[in-house]
């Protein structure tokens, strides 16, 4: 089973992403905000990470760029964005980054779920 850490700073959005997700059949990790989420990636080590961008403490870019800068052994690890950024600019920042994929909120589940299939 394939595991998926989710980082969202909404708990009631991040609540139900997690259970969209698990009823999928998927393994589902947590995290608050981008400081968590990089620790949980540490110890972990997910198949995929969704996170959001703004976020306390580090947000989603940070998080990427601290991923990819310093822990090389993840270098391979599917990101996909989940956001209220929905400005063209972002989203080609998001992918030029190296995320696999790139969700403007409110969530269509569907078409998530189907990219995390095609990812995993």
């Amino acid at each position: 089973m394939s595991k998926i850490l989710c980082i969202e700073d909404n708990s009631d959005l991040r609540t139900d992403l997690v259970e969209e997700i698990a009823e999928a059949g998927y393994d589902v990790l947590e995290a608050c905000d981008g400081q968590e989420g990089l620790e949980m990636i540490l110890e972990h080590k997910p198949d995929l990470v969704i996170s959001d961008i703004t976020m306390p403490r580090k947000n989603g870019w940070q998080l990427v760029a601290d991923l990819r800068e310093n822990h090389p052994e993840f270098d391979g690890l599917p990101v996909v964005y989940l956001t209220a950024l929905s400005d063209e600019k972002d989203m080609s920042k998001g992918l030029d980054q190296g995320a696999c994929g790139y969700f403007t909120k409110p969530i269509d589940y569907d078409q998530l779920l189907d990219k995390l299939e095609e990812l995993l």
